[in-house]
Order: structure tokens, then sequence, then C-alpha cells
């Protein structure tokens, strides 16, 4: 990453991505990531966390950015045309899923309705149209439901589904969506939720999505001893969850199919030594891999909020996540006030070969935040965004380390959005 002001010949690598020849080989060394400047996208006071990051596949340079923004109780969007280097406001044919608390109905752009929501609704899309799900409270748990929207072409929408119960899903939440190459849709979430663990994490397969198959019975994915609400020093006051993901390979390489999940998991428990995992499925989640470990620290501090996201062109699969690892508590690089693992940057690490090993992990966040500091209600959120499209990672996470200044709070005060472009070698 940009650390220095070394004045010599510039190579740009990508739109809003220029480092010096030596930089360039430095980081390509080492994790063949390269990352571009910093940007806080958002500049409001207040808080703005949980973001959701999209990149318009027609134009990679046209990349939207949604979070909570605590102040307004409203969503903050921030919209690039320039691969991220700079942000505006404006308008972009895209979906998005929100909770609506007034009238309990999640209208997107177009006017169509998905139902009511209790926390954290995702959405994905893929050949045939666009998928969603949500939690709705119900007696003793909440139970997912999933609905489509078939989309044929730019601004042609068919009938919405009818609401899907996802068989077995009473006690599950924090989950995910995704949609494979033959239009088959699959969900996963975490069971034990009111715990810091152990918890399963849960799949459910519709094999032919818009098709009259339905949703299959829950399988379990594989076990973690990070709960619902999992207390770590970097989030001591909102929590974590396992955060399960999940993304397709929908890409013309031989891969093409497999599904990968992501969560996280503590040994011991308790410990508070959280890491990051993949697993991968060759057969729609009947079965899955051994788990490969993201993050690639040899101590025991917190990794945590991760996502996953695949270029749909190479295969690669990238996944970023927050870091404790520098904060030793000895007022160094990583430690903003002299207690070790309650500090947090951003990391990312990429798969070249489907999921078998990831890369050196890179560091993106310049600065170190600290989530106790920002006083806000849910501190770094319960989940991060990100993209990944034609070789550039998109992510976009919390920081209130004002490190390239622009935060209306100052250093250490609220949370901003902070941004930055990836390009992998």
């Amino acid at each position: 990453m940009i650390r220095s002001s070394v004045r010599r010949a510039v190579l740009p690598v990508a739109a809003g991505i220029i480092l010096t020849l030596s930089q360039l080989s430095a980081v390509l060394a080492v994790s063949g990531l390269v990352v571009g400047p910093n940007v806080d996208i958002s500049r409001f006071a207040d808080n703005e966390a949980e973001t959701t990051v999209a990149v318009n596949p027609t134009n990679p340079n046209n990349i939207v950015v949604v979070s909570n923004f605590q102040h307004a109780d409203a969503l903050m969007e921030s919209v690039s045309f320039d691969g991220g280097a700079s942000t505006n406001g404006g308008t972009t044919m895209r979906f998005l899923a929100t909770l609506d608390h007034t009238d309990n109905s999640n209208p997107d752009n177009n006017g169509k309705k998905w139902g009511a929501g209790a926390d954290q609704p995702s959405l994905a899309t893929g050949p045939g149209g666009t998928w969603f799900v949500y939690k709705m409270f119900s007696q003793g748990g909440q139970l997912l439901q999933v609905r489509g929207l078939p989309v044929t072409g730019l601004g042609q929408f068919g009938l919405l589904s009818d609401q899907q119960l996802v068989p077995g899903s009473k006690y599950g939440s924090f989950g995910d969506i995704a949609v494979g190459q033959r239009g088959q849709v699959l969900t996963t979430y975490q069971d034990n939720i009111p715990t810091q663990g152990p918890s399963t994490i849960w799949t459910n397969l519709d094999p032919d999505g818009f098709g009259p198959a339905g949703f299959g019975a829950a399988l379990a994915a594989t076990s973690t001893n990070v709960g619902g609400f999992d207390y770590i020093p970097p989030q001591a006051r909102r929590s974590v969850d396992a955060e399960a993901g999940l993304a397709y390979d929908r890409s013309g390489g031989a891969h093409r199919g497999r599904v990968y999940l992501l969560y996280t998991d503590e040994q011991p428990n308790e410990s508070n030594n959280t890491d990051i995992w993949v697993r991968y499925s060759d057969n729609d989640a009947a079965s899955w891999s051994a788990p490969v470990r993201v993050n690639d620290d040899a101590g025991t501090n917190s990794q945590f909020n991760p996502h996953i996201a695949i270029d749909q062109v190479t295969g690669f699969v990238a996944v970023g996540f927050h870091d404790s690892r520098n904060d030793l508590g000895t007022n160094g690089p990583g430690d903003t006030n002299g207690i070790a693992n309650d500090d947090a940057q951003y990391f990312v690490a990429v798969s070249r070969d489907a999921g078998v090993s990831f890369s050196a992990n890179e560091q993106v966040s310049v600065g170190t935040s600290n989530a106790e500091a920002a006083k806000n209600g849910v501190q770094y959120g319960d989940y991060t965004g990100m993209s990944f499209a034609g070789g550039v990672i998109h992510p976009a996470w919390a920081d209130n380390s004002n490190s390239v200044g622009g935060n209306p709070d100052g250093a250490l005060g609220r949370f901003d959005v902070y941004s930055a472009a990836i390009l992998v070698q």
C-alpha cells in the first residue's frame, strides 16, 4: 500500500490507482494485490456503518456503495463513475434491499415490494432474475423467507414470486443467499442465535430457482464457536456473529458451478481468537471441502465481519475482513490506546486456485480504527460490503481513523465509510 511520497516515474495500473514502480514491485512480491488510495466516501457527521457494494458489470468504473446512516435514521449512498477515485450523488439502475420499520414494506426503485424483514436482508442476482432472503419474526423464533423477481432485460420484470419458507430455518439468522450458473438458489444461516456459541451453519437449496421444486431440507454445512452474539474486544458492546456468506462461481473457468461458504470460527471457544475460514462445494452444498484459513497472522487477536466476492471473469475469490492482528497494546502501529486487541484495520486476501489457498493478506486501511471511540450502537456493524469485478476489488468498511482527512467528527470520532480500489494481478 502507499506509505511514502517517493518521487519517481509512476505507472497507472487501474482507474484511480497510481503507484511508483518501486511500490508496485514491493506489493506484488508479497500478495499480488495493488492497493489504491483510501477514500472517505461519506464525510458525514455521526456514524455510518454496515455497507453494501455493487459494481456495474457493463461499466466497472461505475460503483455504488450504500450504508446505514445513524444520525438521519436513513441510508448513505455514494456513486462513483471513475473506479472509486471520487464519489458523488447520482442514480443508477439497481436493486436495493432495505428494512423499513414504518410500513413493513420494502419497495425498490421500481415499486416492487419484497415483504417485511427482521434483520440483515440479503439480495443476490443471477441467471433469470434477482432473489431476496429476509427474516420474519414468528412465535418461537425467526423464519427465513425468500422471494424472487424474474428479469428478462433492462427494466423488464416479471411477477414477484410468492413467499417461500426456508425449511428448518426456525431458529436461523445472519445468513446470505447466492444464485448459481443454472439459476439454482442457495441460502445459508446459523442457529443458536442468542448465545456466544457454539452454532451450526445450515444451507437450503432450491435446485430450479423459478421452477416448481422449491427449497429442500436444511443441511448442516459446518459448526462454529461463534454464535449469534459473540463478544470480542474490538466489538465488545455489539458482539459479532459468524457472518456466513455464499458466492457461486459463474465464470467460464474450470470451477464453474463451485459455491464457496465463508464464516468466522473461534478456537478455542471464548478465547477471542476468531479466524476467517472458507469451504467450497461442487455439488450445490451436498458436501463441503475441508476448511481453509484466510487470515495469515501468527497471533491470537481477532478477525471478524468477513465478506466474500468472486470475479465472474477469472473465477478468483476475494475475502475482506476487519483485523486486530496489529493491536499489541504497545502503542505501536495498529494500537490507538495501549490496550491490546481492541483496535482494528481492514484486510483483503485472494484465492487464485479456486479456494485451495489464499494469498498473503494485504492491509487495505491506512489508518487504525476503534469502535468504542465511535460511540455507535452497532460499532463496526454486523457486516461489511465488497464487490469484485474486472480484476479490481472494491470493499467498503467503517473507519474512524480520519487517515485521509475529511471526517467531520475527527480522528477516533464517529465512523465514516472508507473504500479503496485493489487491483489483482
